[in-house]
């Protein structure tokens, strides 16, 4: 199978499972978790996940870049390399969920919340192991198999919370489902991924030094990056009311399914921007940009459809309950289209080995970040919460271009800008037009059942993002023969 085979069907099962299957999964449970906890309680559990999520950025450190980078490289060397990777893992996984739950015992949060964080910080540790295997499938293109067991444990998880709905149960036992699904997880990608490399867990303390040193900058990198969409949530639990918290939660619940769509495009790319970093740079800037011109044309149509429906997206997913949220939701969607755009910057600086140039103008954003948050939320509450995560977000990919464009001279051509505009414009119109069917407007949707909401909305996304791929092939900006190399085997 060629690269470009490979790296099309590997994007497409991400998709279909991470972003599709799993997506569709973790919106039908925050469906049934919002309508049974409700705002208030709601707001406890998005607390909760926030505080140990918070905590389980720092259980990675860089590692996982790090290890595929190696293991790309050094093929000869794949299985010590994982293992020494792996022992490093298990001691700092578990001590930062060690920390979580004790760091927890400082805050004026209730006592129920801060046994649950205890569970959260138990299903990071898994998490966090489930992360590190997947390095080896990412490794041999075959990310379907990951894949297929994440989308089987989110449907596990989904049945087990359907029973504690049923049977009345409290937030902790929800708390230990979450746990569960992720250890049955762990298990089986743990005994998939030894079809594949040797799985021993090696100690060695100079391996250790050396490794660390290689990770700490992308280590530090990404906690900068990641504590910026935690940080909001805790600041409004401490400042706020629960129902606020559970608001805001809801409409990033939606983000948190979308924002996983560049990175895991960017990162199955690194492998081969790490390869030609080396080799061709004129292949390494050629790679980047088509990567770059995908996320920003996929981002646009799906920007658009969101802030456009963002009230219907918010009552259909989790009730009329928590209708406020579709104005955070607007705002938080804005700042995600910044997150398209920065990450194959992130993954090309860590392939050139120049991630510690991040550091400093990152660690600048996140601190910015805690500042507004602490400055807007008390005035504005999640509002301010919002606005807060779209400065940072949109200072975050001026930072990167600017270090990319003087560290490795390599930096998004915004030719395609231009050329977008008309089609952009037209799908937005689309959009809008849509937007007045007499079962789209508010009053209307909300007398339709769940199902036609459900339906009314992929329908409408479906006819949109379909004029936008028709008007691209009409300006020329995408050509019949590129839809074809994804399609069909191109050797």
């Amino acid at each position: 199978m060629s690269f470009k085979r490979k790296i099309a069907y590997n994007t497409a099962v991400q998709f279909l499972g991470k972003v599709v299957l799993n997506s569709l999964l973790s919106v039908v449970l925050v469906f049934f978790l919002a309508r049974y906890l409700g705002p208030k309680d709601y707001g406890f559990y998005s607390a909760a996940i926030a505080f140990g999520g918070l905590f389980a950025i720092l259980a990675d450190f860089g590692i996982y870049p790090n290890l595929i980078r190696d293991m790309a490289a050094r093929p000869q060397e794949q299985e010590k390399i994982f293992g020494k990777a792996l022992m490093l893992r298990l001691f700092s996984a578990f001590l930062v969920s060690l920390l979580a739950f004790l760091v927890s015992f400082l805050t004026p949060y209730p006592l129920l919340i801060k046994w649950a964080i205890g569970i959260v910080a138990l299903q990071s540790f898994f998490a966090s192991l489930i992360n590190f295997f997947v390095s080896v499938f990412q490794l041999h293109y075959r990310m379907d198999l990951p894949v297929l067991f994440e989308v089987l444990g989110r449907a596990v998880l989904l049945a087990l919370v359907l029973v504690a709905v049923h049977f009345k149960l409290g937030l902790l036992e929800i708390f230990w489902f979450l746990a569960l699904s992720s250890f049955l997880n762990l298990v089986l990608l743990a005994l998939l991924a030894g079809r594949y490399i040797k799985i021993k867990p090696q100690f060695e303390l100079q391996f250790f030094k050396h490794f660390l040193k290689e990770c700490w900058p992308v280590g530090i990198v990404i906690i900068l990056l990641l504590v910026h969409f935690k940080t909001d949530t805790i600041i409004l639990s401490l400042e706020k009311s629960a129902n606020e918290v559970g608001l805001y939660g809801a409409a990033y619940r939606i983000i948190e399914v979308i924002i996983l769509i560049p990175p895991i495009f960017s990162s199955l790319l690194l492998p081969k921007f790490s390869e030609f970093a080396i080799s061709d740079q004129k292949a390494l800037k050629q790679i980047f940009q088509k990567a770059f011109n995908i996320l920003f044309l996929f981002a646009l149509p799906l920007i658009a459809f969101l802030i456009i429906f963002a009230p219907q997206i918010i009552v259909t997913i989790v009730g009329i309950d928590f209708a406020g949220a579709s104005v955070p939701l607007r705002i938080l969607v804005l700042a995600i289209f910044w997150s398209f755009l920065y990450y194959p910057i992130f993954h090309l600086l860590v392939a050139v080995r120049k991630q510690k140039s991040l550091i400093v103008p990152w660690g600048t954003m996140t601190g910015l970040n805690i500042v507004l948050n602490l400055v807007l939320i008390p005035k504005f509450s999640y509002m301010g919460a919002a606005s807060a995560t779209l400065i940072t977000e949109a200072l975050l990919f001026i930072s990167a271009y600017f270090i990319s464009k003087e560290k490795v001279k390599i930096t998004p051509d915004f030719t395609l800008l231009k050329r977008i505009t008309v089609p952009a414009i037209l799908t937005v119109l689309v959009f809008i037009a849509l937007s007045f069917i007499p079962l789209l407007k508010w009053g209307l949707f909300l007398e339709n059942g769940l199902v036609v909401q459900i339906l009314l909305m992929f329908a409408t996304f479906g006819v949109g993002f379909s004029v936008y791929i028709l008007l691209l092939l009409i300006f020329r900006i995408i050509s019949k023969q590129t839809l074809r190399e994804i399609l069909i085997k191109a050797d």
